[in-house]
Protein backbone atom coordinates (compact mmCIF):
# COMPACT_ATOMS: atom_id res chain seq x y z
CA UNK A 1 0.00 0.00 0.00
CA UNK A 2 3.17 2.57 0.76
CA UNK A 3 5.73 0.82 -0.92
CA UNK A 4 8.39 3.50 -0.21
CA UNK A 5 7.75 2.98 3.73
CA UNK A 6 9.77 0.57 6.07
CA UNK A 7 7.24 -0.42 8.80
CA UNK A 8 8.28 -2.02 11.99
CA UNK A 9 5.32 -3.22 14.66
CA UNK A 10 6.33 -3.15 18.44
CA UNK A 11 3.84 -5.32 20.27
CA UNK A 12 2.89 -7.26 23.53
CA UNK A 13 2.61 -11.30 22.75
CA UNK A 14 -0.21 -11.41 24.37
CA UNK A 15 -4.35 -10.35 23.41
CA UNK A 16 -5.79 -7.48 24.88
CA UNK A 17 -7.26 -8.50 28.13
CA UNK A 18 -6.39 -8.96 31.41
CA UNK A 19 -5.05 -12.90 31.93
CA UNK A 20 -5.19 -13.66 28.28
CA UNK A 21 -2.26 -16.84 27.83
CA UNK A 22 0.78 -16.05 25.52
CA UNK A 23 0.02 -15.78 21.52
CA UNK A 24 2.18 -18.76 20.05
CA UNK A 25 4.33 -16.60 18.38
CA UNK A 26 7.81 -15.75 17.68
CA UNK A 27 8.97 -13.08 21.16
CA UNK A 28 11.71 -10.73 21.51
CA UNK A 29 12.86 -10.44 17.97
CA UNK A 30 12.32 -9.13 14.75
CA UNK A 31 9.89 -11.42 12.00
CA UNK A 32 8.00 -11.16 9.22
CA UNK A 33 4.58 -9.79 9.12
CA UNK A 34 2.60 -12.69 7.27
CA UNK A 35 2.58 -11.28 3.83
CA UNK A 36 3.84 -7.97 3.87
CA UNK A 37 6.93 -6.62 3.99
CA UNK A 38 6.50 -5.01 7.10
CA UNK A 39 7.87 -6.87 10.19
CA UNK A 40 6.96 -7.51 14.01
CA UNK A 41 8.56 -7.41 17.40
CA UNK A 42 5.82 -9.61 19.74
CA UNK A 43 7.28 -8.39 23.16
CA UNK A 44 7.48 -10.75 26.09
CA UNK A 45 6.84 -9.82 29.56
CA UNK A 46 10.16 -9.02 30.47
CA UNK A 47 10.97 -6.83 27.46
CA UNK A 48 8.45 -4.23 28.10
CA UNK A 49 10.48 -2.90 30.99
CA UNK A 50 10.99 0.88 29.88
CA UNK A 51 15.00 0.37 29.05
CA UNK A 52 14.04 -2.20 26.45
CA UNK A 53 11.51 -0.83 24.66
CA UNK A 54 13.81 2.48 24.32
CA UNK A 55 16.83 0.58 22.99
CA UNK A 56 14.29 -1.08 20.34
CA UNK A 57 12.95 2.23 19.21
CA UNK A 58 16.57 3.67 19.31
CA UNK A 59 17.87 0.98 17.55
CA UNK A 60 15.33 1.20 14.85
CA UNK A 61 15.15 5.37 14.61
CA UNK A 62 12.00 5.56 12.72
CA UNK A 63 11.00 9.14 11.29
CA UNK A 64 7.67 8.45 13.09
CA UNK A 65 6.16 6.41 15.95
CA UNK A 66 2.90 5.75 15.81
CA UNK A 67 1.00 4.77 18.92
CA UNK A 68 -1.93 3.03 18.86
CA UNK A 69 -4.38 3.94 21.61
CA UNK A 70 -3.95 6.05 24.84
CA UNK A 71 -4.02 3.88 27.58
CA UNK A 72 -1.22 2.17 28.25
CA UNK A 73 2.37 3.60 30.21
CA UNK A 74 4.67 1.04 27.81
CA UNK A 75 3.35 1.71 24.49
CA UNK A 76 1.66 4.87 24.86
CA UNK A 77 3.33 7.06 27.30
CA UNK A 78 6.56 5.99 27.12
CA UNK A 79 7.35 6.07 23.55
CA UNK A 80 5.31 9.77 23.44
CA UNK A 81 7.86 10.52 27.15
CA UNK A 82 11.06 9.35 25.65
CA UNK A 83 10.19 10.14 21.43
CA UNK A 84 8.07 13.20 21.64
CA UNK A 85 9.41 14.98 18.82
CA UNK A 86 7.93 11.75 16.48
CA UNK A 87 5.15 10.65 18.46
CA UNK A 88 1.76 10.75 16.69
CA UNK A 89 -0.88 9.00 18.74
CA UNK A 90 -4.17 7.70 17.53
CA UNK A 91 -6.88 7.33 19.91
CA UNK A 92 -9.20 4.48 18.73
CA UNK A 93 -11.99 5.64 19.58
CA UNK A 94 -10.66 5.38 23.54
CA UNK A 95 -11.84 9.37 24.19
CA UNK A 96 -15.39 8.74 22.96
CA UNK A 97 -17.86 9.57 25.70
CA UNK A 98 -18.97 6.17 25.75
CA UNK A 99 -15.85 4.29 25.89
CA UNK A 100 -14.81 6.75 28.81
CA UNK A 101 -17.29 5.38 31.21
CA UNK A 102 -15.97 1.96 31.69
CA UNK A 103 -12.93 2.17 34.13
CA UNK A 104 -13.72 5.60 34.28
CA UNK A 105 -12.01 6.38 37.71
CA UNK A 106 -8.67 4.54 36.49
CA UNK A 107 -9.13 6.27 32.52
CA UNK A 108 -9.48 10.19 34.79
CA UNK A 109 -6.34 9.23 36.67
CA UNK A 110 -4.52 8.53 33.38
CA UNK A 111 -5.65 11.28 30.98
CA UNK A 112 -4.67 13.89 34.51
CA UNK A 113 -0.90 12.53 34.49
CA UNK A 114 -0.67 12.55 30.67
CA UNK A 115 -1.90 16.21 30.69
CA UNK A 116 0.61 16.85 33.93
CA UNK A 117 3.37 16.14 31.73
CA UNK A 118 2.62 17.73 29.26
CA UNK A 119 2.40 15.36 26.62
CA UNK A 120 -0.83 16.97 25.17
CA UNK A 121 1.12 19.69 23.98
CA UNK A 122 4.24 17.84 23.11
CA UNK A 123 3.22 15.16 20.47
CA UNK A 124 0.99 15.24 17.76
CA UNK A 125 -2.22 13.04 17.75
CA UNK A 126 -4.75 11.27 14.92
CA UNK A 127 -7.98 10.85 15.02
CA UNK A 128 -10.61 8.99 12.42
CA UNK A 129 -12.99 11.40 11.86
CA UNK A 130 -13.46 15.41 12.87
CA UNK A 131 -16.14 13.59 15.59
CA UNK A 132 -13.38 11.59 17.48
CA UNK A 133 -11.26 15.14 16.81
CA UNK A 134 -13.95 16.83 18.83
CA UNK A 135 -14.15 14.00 21.38
CA UNK A 136 -10.17 14.88 21.93
CA UNK A 137 -10.41 18.42 21.91
CA UNK A 138 -13.07 18.43 24.87
CA UNK A 139 -10.82 16.01 26.96
CA UNK A 140 -7.16 17.50 26.25
CA UNK A 141 -7.54 20.54 25.11
CA UNK A 142 -8.36 22.75 21.66
CA UNK A 143 -5.02 23.79 21.44
CA UNK A 144 -3.69 20.19 20.69
CA UNK A 145 -2.02 19.20 17.35
CA UNK A 146 -4.21 16.72 15.90
CA UNK A 147 -4.23 15.28 12.05
CA UNK A 148 -7.52 13.51 10.39
CA UNK A 149 -6.87 9.80 8.79
CA UNK A 150 -9.73 7.18 8.76
CA UNK A 151 -9.37 3.74 9.53
CA UNK A 152 -8.46 1.45 6.30
CA UNK A 153 -10.46 -1.47 7.16
CA UNK A 154 -10.06 -5.21 5.21
CA UNK A 155 -11.49 -6.50 2.40
CA UNK A 156 -13.13 -9.53 2.64
CA UNK A 157 -15.06 -11.56 -0.24
CA UNK A 158 -18.70 -10.99 -0.68
CA UNK A 159 -20.84 -13.78 0.83
CA UNK A 160 -24.05 -15.77 -1.28
CA UNK A 161 -26.79 -14.77 0.82
CA UNK A 162 -27.96 -17.32 3.66
CA UNK A 163 -31.08 -19.61 2.91
CA UNK A 164 -34.05 -17.48 4.88
CA UNK A 165 -37.09 -19.08 6.32
CA UNK A 166 -39.63 -17.09 7.91
CA UNK A 167 -39.75 -17.26 11.21
CA UNK A 168 -36.08 -18.59 12.00
CA UNK A 169 -32.43 -16.49 12.33
CA UNK A 170 -29.24 -17.09 12.63
CA UNK A 171 -27.32 -13.83 14.41
CA UNK A 172 -23.52 -13.92 15.30
CA UNK A 173 -21.10 -11.25 17.43
CA UNK A 174 -17.42 -11.28 17.18
CA UNK A 175 -15.71 -9.10 19.66
CA UNK A 176 -14.45 -8.94 22.80
CA UNK A 177 -16.79 -10.00 25.86
CA UNK A 178 -16.80 -6.45 27.89
CA UNK A 179 -19.73 -4.61 29.00
CA UNK A 180 -19.01 -1.47 26.26
CA UNK A 181 -20.08 -4.44 23.73
CA UNK A 182 -23.37 -5.12 25.21
CA UNK A 183 -24.12 -9.34 25.21
CA UNK A 184 -25.69 -8.82 28.22
CA UNK A 185 -28.21 -6.38 26.66
CA UNK A 186 -28.77 -8.77 23.54
CA UNK A 187 -29.20 -11.67 25.72
CA UNK A 188 -31.99 -9.64 27.73
CA UNK A 189 -33.79 -9.28 24.35
CA UNK A 190 -33.78 -12.59 23.67
CA UNK A 191 -35.77 -13.47 26.36
CA UNK A 192 -38.71 -11.36 24.73
CA UNK A 193 -38.59 -13.14 21.29
CA UNK A 194 -41.25 -15.40 19.79
CA UNK A 195 -39.40 -16.40 16.97
CA UNK A 196 -36.62 -19.49 16.59
CA UNK A 197 -32.86 -17.94 16.56
CA UNK A 198 -29.39 -19.72 16.91
CA UNK A 199 -27.25 -16.87 18.51
CA UNK A 200 -23.23 -17.93 17.89
CA UNK A 201 -20.89 -15.39 20.22
CA UNK A 202 -17.25 -15.26 19.61
CA UNK A 203 -14.49 -14.11 21.23
CA UNK A 204 -12.49 -13.44 24.63
CA UNK A 205 -13.54 -12.87 27.79
CA UNK A 206 -11.95 -9.57 28.70
CA UNK A 207 -14.50 -9.08 31.66
CA UNK A 208 -15.55 -11.83 33.63
CA UNK A 209 -17.77 -10.80 35.93
CA UNK A 210 -19.39 -9.60 33.19
CA UNK A 211 -19.57 -12.96 31.51
CA UNK A 212 -20.69 -14.70 34.30
CA UNK A 213 -24.20 -12.43 34.27
CA UNK A 214 -24.11 -13.45 30.83
CA UNK A 215 -24.12 -17.28 31.62
CA UNK A 216 -27.02 -16.71 33.78
CA UNK A 217 -29.40 -14.96 31.23
CA UNK A 218 -28.45 -17.49 29.09
CA UNK A 219 -29.44 -20.59 31.56
CA UNK A 220 -32.99 -18.40 31.57
CA UNK A 221 -33.67 -18.66 27.62
CA UNK A 222 -36.56 -19.91 26.16
CA UNK A 223 -36.14 -22.99 24.56
CA UNK A 224 -36.79 -20.98 20.91
CA UNK A 225 -33.79 -20.07 21.39
CA UNK A 226 -29.98 -21.06 21.35
CA UNK A 227 -26.94 -19.76 22.47
CA UNK A 228 -23.71 -21.07 21.52
CA UNK A 229 -20.14 -19.45 23.20
CA UNK A 230 -17.44 -20.51 20.30
CA UNK A 231 -14.31 -18.92 22.16
CA UNK A 232 -12.14 -17.02 20.22
CA UNK A 233 -12.06 -16.88 16.85
CA UNK A 234 -8.96 -17.53 14.47
CA UNK A 235 -8.67 -14.87 11.74
CA UNK A 236 -8.66 -17.43 8.65
CA UNK A 237 -12.25 -18.71 9.34
CA UNK A 238 -13.84 -15.27 8.89
CA UNK A 239 -15.06 -15.17 5.76
CA UNK A 240 -16.63 -19.06 6.96
CA UNK A 241 -18.17 -18.24 9.79
CA UNK A 242 -19.72 -15.12 8.62
CA UNK A 243 -21.35 -17.30 5.90
CA UNK A 244 -22.85 -19.00 8.58
CA UNK A 245 -25.16 -16.42 9.64
CA UNK A 246 -27.61 -14.04 8.16
CA UNK A 247 -27.14 -10.99 10.87
CA UNK A 248 -24.31 -9.74 12.67
CA UNK A 249 -25.38 -8.06 15.86
CA UNK A 250 -22.92 -5.63 17.65
CA UNK A 251 -25.01 -3.12 19.54
CA UNK A 252 -21.57 -1.50 21.38
CA UNK A 253 -21.69 1.43 23.47
CA UNK A 254 -19.68 3.40 21.36
CA UNK A 255 -17.91 2.43 18.16
CA UNK A 256 -14.59 4.36 17.23
CA UNK A 257 -14.71 2.77 13.48
CA UNK A 258 -16.45 -0.83 14.47
CA UNK A 259 -14.17 -3.17 12.18
CA UNK A 260 -15.86 -6.22 12.75
CA UNK A 261 -19.15 -4.40 11.69
CA UNK A 262 -17.42 -2.96 8.67
CA UNK A 263 -16.05 -6.88 7.61
CA UNK A 264 -19.59 -8.37 8.11
CA UNK A 265 -21.01 -5.57 5.66
CA UNK A 266 -19.06 -5.29 3.05
CA UNK A 267 -19.54 -9.92 3.23
CA UNK A 268 -22.82 -8.96 2.54
CA UNK A 269 -24.40 -9.57 6.30
CA UNK A 270 -27.23 -6.79 7.42
CA UNK A 271 -26.19 -5.44 10.87
CA UNK A 272 -27.70 -5.60 14.40
CA UNK A 273 -26.12 -2.29 16.08
CA UNK A 274 -26.81 1.10 18.01
CA UNK A 275 -26.93 4.67 17.01
CA UNK A 276 -23.03 4.93 18.50
CA UNK A 277 -20.72 3.56 15.81
CA UNK A 278 -20.02 5.40 12.45
CA UNK A 279 -22.48 3.34 10.68
CA UNK A 280 -25.98 5.01 10.78
CA UNK A 281 -29.35 5.55 8.59
CA UNK A 282 -28.89 1.43 8.06
CA UNK A 283 -32.90 0.70 7.37
CA UNK A 284 -32.98 3.96 4.94
CA UNK A 285 -30.04 2.08 3.11
CA UNK A 286 -31.64 -1.64 3.39
CA UNK A 287 -28.21 -2.89 5.27
CA UNK A 288 -29.44 -3.30 8.71
CA UNK A 289 -31.29 -1.83 11.61
CA UNK A 290 -29.77 0.86 14.27
CA UNK A 291 -31.43 0.23 17.68
CA UNK A 292 -31.35 1.99 20.99
CA UNK A 293 -29.79 0.41 23.61
CA UNK A 294 -32.60 -1.10 25.59
CA UNK A 295 -34.17 -4.99 25.67
CA UNK A 296 -37.06 -3.86 23.72
CA UNK A 297 -35.52 -1.81 20.87
CA UNK A 298 -33.13 -4.47 19.96
CA UNK A 299 -35.77 -7.35 20.36
CA UNK A 300 -38.03 -5.85 18.46
CA UNK A 301 -34.84 -5.27 15.38
CA UNK A 302 -34.23 -9.28 15.55
CA UNK A 303 -37.68 -9.99 15.07
CA UNK A 304 -37.84 -7.52 12.04
CA UNK A 305 -34.82 -9.69 10.33
CA UNK A 306 -36.69 -12.71 11.90
CA UNK A 307 -39.77 -12.30 9.63
CA UNK A 308 -38.25 -11.67 6.25
CA UNK A 309 -38.89 -13.93 3.22
CA UNK A 310 -35.77 -15.14 1.36
CA UNK A 311 -36.41 -12.13 -1.60
CA UNK A 312 -36.40 -9.16 1.31
CA UNK A 313 -33.08 -10.71 2.98
CA UNK A 314 -31.50 -10.93 -0.45
CA UNK A 315 -32.53 -6.82 -0.56
CA UNK A 316 -30.83 -6.33 2.62
CA UNK A 317 -27.53 -8.32 1.58
CA UNK A 318 -27.32 -6.31 -1.44
CA UNK A 319 -27.77 -3.18 0.41
CA UNK A 320 -25.14 -3.54 3.03
CA UNK A 321 -22.89 -4.25 0.46
CA UNK A 322 -23.56 -1.25 -0.75
CA UNK A 323 -23.66 0.65 2.05
CA UNK A 324 -20.21 -0.44 2.84
CA UNK A 325 -18.46 -0.12 -0.33
CA UNK A 326 -19.85 3.46 -0.74
CA UNK A 327 -18.64 4.16 2.96
CA UNK A 328 -14.62 3.83 2.28
CA UNK A 329 -12.50 5.68 -0.39
CA UNK A 330 -9.43 3.69 0.11
CA UNK A 331 -7.26 6.19 -2.13
CA UNK A 332 -8.49 9.10 -0.19
CA UNK A 333 -7.74 7.31 2.91
CA UNK A 334 -4.06 6.47 1.48
CA UNK A 335 -3.59 10.56 1.05
CA UNK A 336 -4.82 11.20 4.30
CA UNK A 337 -1.58 9.41 6.16
CA UNK A 338 0.62 10.57 3.31
CA UNK A 339 -0.53 13.76 4.50
CA UNK A 340 0.18 13.22 7.99
CA UNK A 341 3.65 11.42 7.52
CA UNK A 342 4.79 14.37 5.63
CA UNK A 343 5.42 12.16 2.45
Amino acid sequence: MFPFLEIYILSSNKEYGKGEPPLNVPCNHWVDFEATTAKVYYSSHGHILPFKIKGIIQDINPDFILVNGLFSLSYSILPALLFSQKTILHFRGMLHPGALQTKARKKKLFIALFKFIGLNHKIFFCASDAQERGFAQSVLGDAIKIHIAQNFPAKLPALAPLKKQEGVLKMLSIALISPMKNHLLVLQALQLLKTNLVYDIYGPIKDQDYWEKCLLQIQSLPSNIKVNYKSELPPNMLSDTLAQCHVYSLPSASENFGHALFEAMVSGKPILTSNYTPWNNLEINKAGINADLTPVSIAAAIEVFAAMSQDEYNTYVSGVRTYAENAIDREAIKQQYLKMFGA
